[in-house]
């Protein structure tokens, strides 16, 4: 074998590794699930739609008086991430949920506004203020931050 072809069979390897890499959950959630770019922009999409975008609406004066060259406002940060082939890829706890936190930041410093977790089967959404409590549905959350619960950050 020459060079090319020893390269082309190493690269096919890696795509066929790629293709089938699944893990397994144990306890709660026990169906095989695919991680990868898809499911990535999916759990992405779910914390942003159910979880930061909410936030951002209820404080959108807060953040309308801020200027400063470093980003203001509410941001989303997930626990585990890896880079596949040059993309950016989620990646789950063996419980099968993809965790992470929202921080809200005034210029340059951010402040934990909560944690969260996403089900990597159903894409729902739960948080918590600290690991003391208990994650509830984004919606309760929100519904508990917007009623001054939130004063126990």
């Amino acid at each position: 074998m020459n060079y090319s072809a020893i390269t082309i069979v190493l690269s096919a390897a890696l795509l066929v590794n790629g293709a089938f890499s699944t893990f397994s959950n144990e306890g709660k959630h026990s169906p095989v699930q695919i991680a990868g770019p898809d499911l990535t922009e999916r759990v992405e999409a779910a914390v942003e739609t159910r979880l930061v975008a909410p936030l951002r609406k209820k404080d959108n004066g807060r953040e309308s008086r801020m200027f400063s060259r470093c980003p203001s406002g509410y941001d989303k940060h997930f626990a585990k991430t890896d880079y596949v082939s040059g993309k950016h890829q989620i990646l789950p706890e063996e419980d099968g949920y993809f965790y992470g936190e929202v921080e809200y930041y005034a210029g340059c410093d951010g402040e934990k506004t909560c944690e969260f977790r996403v089900d990597g089967e159903s894409l729902a959404v739960e948080a918590r203020y600290d690991l003391s409590d208990e994650f509830m549905p984004a919606k309760q959350w929100l519904a508990a931050h917007d009623s001054g619960k939130s004063d126990n950050m």
